[in-house]
Formats: structure tokens, sequence, C-alpha cells
């Protein structure tokens, strides 16, 4: 069945280019990145399995482990159920590991079932964020293992697809999973209704998080644009086609006073909406992106009236509200109504300069160290893992 199964993945996903990293028995070469500790180190996935006390949780991931920043939901979920205590991996189809990062293994696609075959011994969780076979299969596989499986319902795929930014997505293989998984959690409100209308089952709503405390003050990063009347930013991902670059070049127009900073890698696109006042800073890592948004005044979600973004918890505003930003967005972002912090504009509005000028005029956010405390990201991990029957104690700095 393995073996099936592995030949049935590799035809899907074929790794990319370029030579493979060396696979020696049931063991790999971990080769550092993404800041892990140690340059090399070499684990038997068997040793793995003899860890005592530990959960193993295997995500199943649609990013790659440093996309946005390393600031997505998959990545910090698996961030702290390792300072938990847990047994780590992460998996994308496109990851080039084997890598260590703070402890969480990340597998290519080549080493998933392998990974299996060493960990399925002993109970664990496995966490599905998107619809494709290779989570299909895995579920499948686990299901018989006695493992817990969990979708996480992440986003709107059938919006995305329909927008044209997902063209491999399949409806039936989502109401499957759906349907097969133990737990169904969703990220938005929106999305739990969706979950009931396809399938009648209750999905459990674990919003998005961000940091457990206030961004501490820090020097302001050089490259970093302060605006005469004020500096707004929006950090996170800008391939996609729910960011309105048309409305953000309409709201900087109109406000030549104010600087706009954008923070995330861009494909191409931007070069159509240059303004004196907005400035492109690419991708940052996501400790980094937060010492640049410390420094704003404004946080913005500019995001184009769809059903992608109607069915959204913002991760960035998390991050917003962390650093002391008001946050403005569009009105299609109904998971923000009266939020404190946030102002929402209209639906038609066709620039937020309206909204960014109260946002100014009311100064910082401040007082949010309890609100922050209760949506962080280790909350969250424990409210994923409560949902999947899994308890699991707060690291020492944190008890």
């Amino acid at each position: 069945m393995i073996e099936k199964l592995k030949r049935a993945l590799s035809r899907k996903h074929q790794p990319p280019p370029g030579p493979k990293p060396p696979i020696s028995g049931p063991g790999v070469r971990c080769v550092a990145k993404y800041g892990a500790p140690n340059t090399a180190m070499h684990l038997p996935f068997a040793d793995i399995a003899l860890w005592p006390d530990t959960v193993p949780i295997i995500m199943m991931s649609g990013c790659n482990w440093s996309a946005s920043g390393g600031g997505q939901r998959p990545v910090r979920m698996c961030q702290e159920w390792q300072r938990g205590g847990c047994t780590v991996a992460y998996y994308f189809w496109r990851e080039k590991g084997p890598a260590w990062s703070g402890g969480v293994l990340l597998l290519r696609p080549d080493q998933i079932y392998d990974y299996i075959e060493a960990v399925k011994g002993r109970p664990g969780v496995l966490i599905g964020t998107l619809p494709e076979q290779g989570i299909v299969n895995v579920m499948d596989l686990l299901h018989g293992a006695g493992w817990t499986t969990v979708y996480d319902v992440i986003d709107d795929w059938e919006a995305f697809h329909e927008s044209g930014d997902m063209a491999h997505y399949d409806r039936g293989m989502e109401r499957r999973l759906m349907a097969d998984a133990d737990v169904v959690t969703a990220s938005a409100r929106l999305l739990t209704h969706k979950v009931r209308d396809w399938t009648s089952r209750d999905a459990i709503l674990v919003p998005n998080g961000g940091p457990a405390e206030p961004v501490p003050d820090c020097p302001r990063p050089e490259q970093l644009v302060i605006g005469d009347a004020g500096t707004c930013a929006y950090c996170g991902w800008l391939c996609g086609g729910w960011f309105d670059w048309d409305l953000l070049l309409r709201t900087a127009l109109e406000m030549p006073d104010v600087a706009f900073n954008i923070i995330g890698a861009v494909d191409g696109r931007h070069h159509d909406y240059m303004a004196p006042n907005i400035h492109y800073h690419g991708e940052l890592p996501y400790p980094t992106a937060l010492t640049y948004l410390k420094h704003c005044d404004v946080g913005l979600i500019p995001f184009r009236l769809d059903g992608i973004s109607e069915a959204v918890d913002p991760i960035k505003w998390y991050d917003y509200i962390a650093c002391g930003l008001r946050v403005v967005a569009t009105g299609c972002l109904t998971e923000l109504a009266g939020r404190k912090g946030g102002l929402v504009a209209d639906r038609d509005a066709e620039s937020l300069s309206p909204w960014i000028e109260a946002a100014l005029a009311e100064g910082p956010v401040r007082g949010v160290r309890r609100y922050l405390q209760e949506t962080c990201w280790w909350r969250r991990s424990q409210e994923l893992l409560a949902a999947a029957g899994v308890r699991i104690s707060n690291p020492p700095e944190r008890e």
C-alpha cells in the first residue's frame, strides 16, 4: 500500500528541477535552512519514532515554509505545537527540504510516506489545509492507523478557483475532505457556514492569530519611508487576484503627503501602480516586517470585493494591532466589522482616504495586551488540537 501511494504521489507532484538531495535508508541528511540552529544533522526517521511522550503531528500545507516571510497560519501553528512539546513535521509538495526549522522537520514529497511509516505506530494528528489528492491519500492511510484527521478550511478555495487563482481545484475532492475528516475546523465564520451547507456537519471555528504581546519598541528601519502627514503599510501576499491595486493607487494619489509602504513578494504588476508616495519593499522575514509596521500609523487591507475576501480573517489584522496600528479595510471584510481599532470602508468606496484620515486622527491603538493574549497563535494552536482531542501544556515562558 505504501509503495502504491508513493508512486501515485510522485506522478502527481513532480519534484522541482535539479539534483535531488541525498537520501540514505530510512533517514535523511538534513541541511539547515530558514534559520535552523545546525548547519547539518543526520536523524533517521526511526529515531523520531522513539522520542518519548510526544504527540506526532503532520501538517500538510498549501504554502511553503517561508511564504510571506514565514507568517502563514500553517507555519505559525506548527511552531507553537513544537514549542508545546509535539513532534511536528511540515509537508508542502514544493518544499525543497529536508530541513529543520526551529525543531520542525520540513519534508519533501518523496519522504512523507517513509516518515509516516516511522511514526504511525502511536496516535497522532494529521492536519490538511488544501484540497488535493496527496492529502486525501495520506488521510486514508492514517485513518487506518488510528490517527485523528483534521481538515482545516483556511480559505474559500472554490472562490479562488472562480477568480482564476486555483486552476486545479476540485469541488468534489473538497467536499470529500469535509465529509471524511474526523474533525473540520475553519478560520472564519463564513467558512463554517459553507461546511454546514455542503455536509450538514458543524465546523469548529478557530480564527487566525498573531503575537501574544505588543511588539516592543525598536529602531526604525532605514528603508521605511515616513510621510509628512502619516505613514501607512500593507504587509502580506501581493500575487493573488484579491489585492485591489487600483484602490491602492487611487488612495495614494489622493494623499500625496502620506507614505504607503508595501511589504510582500511582487510578481511585476506593481510596475503599473507606481506613485511618488508608494514604496515597495519586497518580501521580508516576519520578524523584520514587524519592525517596519511598528513605525507606521495605519495598517491597510485593500482587498477586492469578491468571494475570496468575504470569507477571510486576515492574519495581518493581528500583526497590525500588535504594532499599535489602526486598521483600515475594504468593505468586503465582514469578519472585521465591530472590532476595536478597525475601520471598515463602505463597500462601494473608490478610495480609502476618508477612513485613513479618520484613523490618523484617532492615533495609535493602545491597551491591547489582553486582546493579544486571547487571540495569539499559541491560543489558536491549543484550540485546534483541542478540537482533535489533544491537550498540550504551556511552554515554560508562557506559564
